[in-house]
């Protein structure tokens, strides 16, 4: 009998659970603000955060006041995951303003 998680029904649960990330992220997103579409994060309050932790569709990270936040869920859109796979950790970024550059750059086609 073939296994079921193999080629892309492995693929779609690996990146599950990447998306999953540690138990204390899932409390911490409970609690923190968290912005899942091009929407909400084109309208979050402007600040400046460092990346602090990234998975497949999510990142963390720290506003220059202490806060974490996060962006992107498992739900997200093409345009808020392609926008995260660019961040890297350690660096920071003005939010929203990185999001609509990103945005503002991408060619249609992109995500």
């Amino acid at each position: 009998m073939k296994s079921i998680l193999t080629g892309p029904v492995f693929l779609a649960v690996l990146l599950l659970l990447g998306c999953a990330g540690p138990d204390r992220a899932h409390r911490d997103r409970a609690v923190t603000p968290s912005y899942e579409t091009a929407e909400q994060i084109n309208a979050m309050p402007v600040c400046t955060a460092k990346v602090i932790e990234t998975a497949p569709c999510y990142v963390g990270l720290k506003t220059s006041d202490g806060k974490t936040i996060y962006i992107g869920s498992p739900a997200s859109k093409a345009d808020v995951v392609g926008f995260l796979g660019g961040l890297i950790v350690g660096q920071s970024y003005r939010f929203p303003e990185a999001f609509v550059n990103y945005q503002r750059n991408r060619t249609p086609d992109s995500p």
